[in-house]
């Protein structure tokens, strides 16, 4: 562990405050889906650490709400919006990887490249149309224990205002990672969020265009690069991909009013 905090090791300034290492490995690995008591053994941490410590961040970020606090560790770059992309949506970004560059990069038709970015971005308000069905199945105590995840509860706390115990629990939770096909909290909330929000919209459209312009800027300096193997070009297109839609996921998830309401989140300062 010293040698990963080593890696690690330094404090970082999130919106004028800091964090030290313990705290940016705390919200890392509750992102990623661990328990406190599995983070407090895997820190090698008493749960009286932890609680001290979440207490430490609540005074930081000045909320409680969870979610305004991963959005300012997104904002400074400790948590890299890139790790939390879902498996689906690499595999949309594989398919259309292998079209821009048989279609674009080899034929060079400039109009296939825009084309093609939009159908990538139709492709994913398609997928989460689809997990809107899936999450229509979600039940109400399902997506209250969701949101009682991101108020920064802790477990005790969340099983007592819920009414159920430790098995329930973990019944609940495996049913919820399961129908919504992830391993983590993190992306539990944002396929709830994601399934009732539009990507292509009029409120967004300034920002689509901009992201868009940019990833196919990008693309296009990949057409002109000479003597680089053709998986070094796919891999360099796949992850100006990702980006673009990591990029919109985050103007999604923290930014538009709608998705804020959806779960009955406050409003962020």
């Amino acid at each position: 562990m010293s040698k990963v905090f080593k890696e690690i090791g330094q404090i970082r300034e999130v919106e004028g405050f800091f964090l030290n290492h313990t705290e940016i490995f705390y919200l890392r690995l509750y992102t990623h889906g661990l328990s406190d008591h599995e983070i407090a053994r895997f820190l090698n941490l008493t749960m009286k650490d932890i609680y001290n410590l979440r207490y430490g961040l609540r005074l930081k970020c000045k909320t409680k709400n969870f979610v305004q606090i991963i959005k300012s560790a997104f904002k400074a770059d400790i948590l890299k919006n890139l790790d939390y992309v879902d498996s689906e949506i690499k595999e949309i970004a594989v398919k259309y990887t292998s079209d821009l560059y048989l279609g674009y990069i080899k034929k060079g038709n400039q109009r296939l490249l825009r084309s093609y970015l939009k159908e990538f971005m139709d492709g994913i308000q398609k997928h989460f149309t689809e997990v809107g069905f899936v999450v229509n199945g979600i039940s109400e105590q399902e997506k209250t224990l969701i949101n009682h995840m991101y108020s920064f509860e802790n477990n005790e706390s969340i099983l007592e205002s819920m009414g159920i115990n430790q098995e329930k629990y973990r019944s609940l939770k495996r049913n919820i990672f399961k129908k919504l096909s992830v391993n983590n909290w993190f992306n539990a909330y944002k396929k709830l969020v994601l399934s009732h929000s539009k990507f292509v919209n009029k409120e967004r459209t300034a920002t689509l265009n901009h992201y868009l312009e940019s990833c196919e800027e990008k693309i296009s300096r990949l057409k002109y690069v000479s003597r680089v193997r053709t998986a070094e070009i796919e891999l360099s297109i796949y992850d100006e991909l990702l980006k673009l839609y990591a990029n919109l996921e985050q103007q999604s998830l923290f930014h538009d009013s709608e998705s804020i309401s959806y779960l009955k989140l406050k409003p962020y300062d």
